[in-house]
């Protein structure tokens, strides 16, 4: 009934191959709306998926899972006028998995071809300001990414990075959704691998909501191992257990979806 797809960098071919057979397919593999892995990629799955009958669906904790949790928040505003996401993590216990190499920790400061690269890496958080203007009926005019970063204070003891003083310690990834020239979607992807960074940004350890309309509301989602006492490459493993279980609880709703690219709003 349904394939759990889940490689780091995805296949297109390979995902059409089993939408077209007649597999409903969800995925992890950097996949909400199909919007970053580009237009003709999108088309060959939406074409793939009607042709199979089936439903192709992505999720992960953020974007994905997060993105749900806004949509169910505002059932209390009667109007929204912004939404605004913010992960805001130390993911240095991280660094050294291999999702992490696009991110670019330990490049030089200022380095001219460091912001287009992190925008390429996040490109998931433009499926989602996709997925969320579609959630609340926005007409998107543009779909933008402004980046900022913060250097390292000395040089870090990172596992399996090197990161020395003045290299690249945190990145911040603002994704904009704009209709009629006003943001009316931010989602922030803000990560450090260390606290000895300038500028010596204040990191939650959260994700953090925001839904501007009438009323407002602000809420602060901490997601934390079950035990804090296992050891240390279990507690990493809650990082990949929060990415993989919104994908895997979503199965029979995809099932049970109509065919083609879904997402939160049909399911």
């Amino acid at each position: 009934d349904c394939i759990v797809y889940m490689p780091l960098h995805p296949n297109v071919d390979e995902m059409a191959r089993l939408l077209r057979a007649g597999a409903n397919v969800v995925t992890t593999a950097s996949f909400i709306t199909g919007r970053g892995y580009g237009e003709p990629a999108r088309k060959q799955l939406e074409d793939a998926a009607q042709a199979g009958g089936v439903s192709l669906f992505g999720s992960g904790i953020n974007p994905g899972w997060v993105d749900a949790l806004v949509a169910t928040a505002s059932s209390l505003c009667r109007d929204v006028n912004l939404v605004r996401v913010t992960e805001s993590f130390n993911i240095g216990m991280w660094a050294g998995d291999a999702n992490q190499d696009v991110i670019g920790w330990g490049r030089p400061a200022h380095d001219p071809e460091h912001p287009k690269d992190l925008e390429q890496a996040t490109l998931p958080f433009g499926d989602a300001v996709e997925a969320i203007a579609k959630m609340f009926k926005f007409t998107l005019d543009d779909v933008r990414c402004e980046t900022e970063f913060a250097h390292a204070t000395a040089d870090l003891d990172i596992p399996q990075r090197t990161v020395k003083k003045g290299q690249v310690a945190g990145v911040l990834a603002r994704w904009l959704g704009i209709a009629s020239g006003q943001p009316v979607i931010e989602l922030n992807a803000q990560w450090t691998i260390a606290a000895e960074i300038e500028p010596a940004w204040d990191i939650a350890g959260a994700y953090l909501i925001e839904v501007n309309g009438t009323p407002q509301l602000k809420l602060r989602a901490d997601v934390l191992p079950a035990d804090f006492t296992l050891p240390l490459e279990e507690l990493i493993a809650t990082g990949f257990v929060i990415t993989a279980m919104p994908v895997v609880n979503a199965i029979a709703s995809v099932v049970a979806a109509r065919a083609g690219i879904v997402t939160y709003a049909d399911l």
